[in-house]
C-alpha cells in the first residue's frame, strides 16, 4: 500500500513519536510510506527526526487557530493534503488528533474517497468525529464509550520501541553529568509538551512538590520539553530555584532525542505515552492527571490505567496536594524503586510491543481500504456537531443534540 501519515504539529510528543514509530513499521513491511505535517512558522524537530529516518515529509504552514472558527476544516491544509494524495496517488490516509482527521475527512476522503484512518490519543473522544472512518483509541474504555455512541472505533494501545527505549540503548549517567547532576542525587524527570491543557498542571505541582520535600528530601526536577507554557514553567522554575539557593528544577526545552531524559531520572511523572516509555526505561511512574490527580502505578493501580489510561481528574488541588508525599516515598526508597522499576519494564515489554501494534495496524488499514466508503451525512453531521462544539456552552449542548438529529435526520 501507499500511505500518507499526518503528522498535527511537528514537536516532540508522545503522539507524534507513535505515528514515526508504526510508519517505519510499515516501511519494514513493504509499504511505501510518506508523512505530512503542519507547523505554525518554524516546523518542530519532528520534521527533521524523519527525515534522519529515511521519511519524506511535506510540510504546511497554517495560522495557529481555524480562520473561520465555524468551518469544520483547515482549507490550507485540506488541500493541500488532497493534491499530495492526488499526485502521489496514496491508498490510504492515516492520520494523528482530531485537528487533522478533519482535514484529511473534508479534503481527500470527501473529494476523493481516500479510506481515512484517524488516531485520537485524547481521554475522550469527541461525538462528532465522524461515524464512517476508522478511529483508532489509546485505551479499551475509550475505545468503548466511542462504539456506544455509534462510532467505529479500534483500539490500538500507545506501542513503544522496547529495544530503543530502554536504559541500556542510551547513556543517562552522560546526560546527568552534563546537567552537573552528582550520581548520589535523586532525579525525578518529566518529558512532556507543556502546553496550558492538560500538561502544565502537572509541571508546577511538581515544581510546588520540590520546594515541599527541600527540607526532608531534597530532589532533583528534570522538565524536559516546550510549548506554549514554556516561558510560565520556566519562571516558576527559576523562582524555586531562587528560593532554594540552588538548581532544584532544570527546565532544559526540547531535545531531539529525549531517551537520555528517561534514562538519566531515577522516578518518572506522566501521562500517556509519555508514561509508557518511561516505564519501558525501568522507572517507577507516577501517573499525574488533572484537578489534583496523581496515583503511582503499582501492581494495586495498574489495572486502573490499563483499562482507563494512563490519566486521571481529580476533585481539585487540595492545600496537602499528595503528589509530594508520593515522590518521597519512592525518592527515599532506592529498593523499591528497583523493584517497580523492574516490574515496570516487564509490562511494557509484554504488552506495549511496536511489533504486535504494528501487525494490529497493518490489518486495519487492509480493512479500511477494502470497506469505507464517503459518506456526505456524516459530513454534515460532524460539520454541525462540530460548529456546535465551537460556539454553545457544555452546560447547553445536551439540550440543542436532539434538536440537531432532528435538523439531520438521523438518529445518532
Amino acid at each position: 500500500m501507499r500511505l500518507l501519515v499526518g503528522l498535527h504539529h511537528l514537536e516532540l510528543g508522545g503522539s507524534q513519536l507513535n505515528a514515526l514509530d508504526l510508519a517505519l513499521r510499515m516501511r519494514e513491511r513493504g509499504h511505501e510510506v510518506a508523512l505530512f505535517g503542519t507547523h505554525t512558522g518554524v516546523p518542530g524537530p519532528m520534521a527533521d527526526l524523519a527525515r534522519d529516518r529515511g521519511l519524506d515529509i511535506t510540510l504546511v504552514r497554517h495560522p495557529l487557530e481555524r480562520t473561520r472558527p465555524m468551518l469544520p476544516c483547515r482549507p490550507k491544509v485540506a488541500s493541500a493534503m488532497t493534491r499530495l494524495v492526488r499526485e502521489r496517488g496514496f491508498d490510504l490516509v492515516h492520520t494523528y488528533e482530531y485537528p487533522l482527521a478533519l482535514d484529511a475527512l473534508y479534503g481527500p476522503q470527501a473529494r476523493l474517497g481516500t479510506p481515512l484512518v484517524a488516531t485520537v490519543y485524547t481521554m475522550r473522544l469527541p461525538r462528532w468525529l465522524p461515524r464512517h472512518v476508522t478511529l483508532v483509541a489509546a485505551y479499551e474504555e475509550i475505545a468503548a464509550k466511542a462504539r456506544g455512541c455509534g462510532q467505529r472505533c479500534l483500539l490500538i494501545e500507545p506501542p513503544v520501541d522496547t529495544d530503543a527505549d530502554s536504559a541500556e540503548a542510551v547513556d543517562g549517567a552522560a546526560y546527568r553529568a552534563e546537567l552537573g547532576i552528582d550520581p548520589g542525587e535523586v532525579v525525578v524527570g518529566i518529558v512532556t509538551r507543556l502546553e496550558p491543557e492538560m500538561k502544565a498542571e502537572g509541571v508546577y505541582r511538581a515544581i510546588e512538590a520540590v520546594r515541599r520535600l527541600e527540607a526532608t528530601c531534597p530532589i532533583r526536577l528534570l522538565v524536559v520539553g516546550t510549548g506554549p507554557s514554556h516561558e510560565e514553567i520556566a519562571a516558576a522554575a527559576q523562582k524555586v530555584n531562587a528560593d532554594l539557593g540552588r538548581p532544584a528544577v532544570l527546565v532544559t526545552g526540547a531535545l531531539g532525542d529525549p531517551r537520555p531524559a528517561y534514562a538519566a531520572s531515577d522516578l518518572t511523572l506522566g501521562m500517556g505515552g509519555s508514561a509508557v516509555r518511561g516505564m519501558s526505561f525501568g522507572k517507577p511512574l507516577v501517573v499525574i492527571g488533572t484537578r489534583g490527580f496523581s496515583r503511582p502505578f503499582t501492581p494495586a493501580t495498574a489495572d486502573h490505567f490499563l483499562h482507563a489510561g494512563y490519566y486521571g481528574v481529580g476533585e481539585g488541588i487540595p492545600a496537602d496536594d499528595p503528589l509530594a508525599e508520593q515522590i518521597r516515598e519512592l525518592a527515599a526508597d532506592p529498593a523499591r524503586r528497583a523493584e517497580l522499576g523492574a516490574w515496570s519494564r516487564r509490562l511494557v515489554v509484554d504488552r506495549y510491543s511496536l511489533h504486535a501494534a504494528a501487525g494490529t495496524l497493518e490489518g486495519i488499514y487492509r480493512d479500511s481500504v477494502a470497506t469505507q466508503r464517503r459518506s456526505r451525512g456524516e459530513l454534515a453531521r460532524t460539520a454541525v456537531y462540530r460548529a456546535v462544539a465551537d460556539i454553545v456552552p457544555d452546560a447547553a449542548k445536551g439540550g440543542l443534540r436532539p434538536l440537531a438529529r432532528r435538523v439531520l435526520g438521523q438518529s445518532s
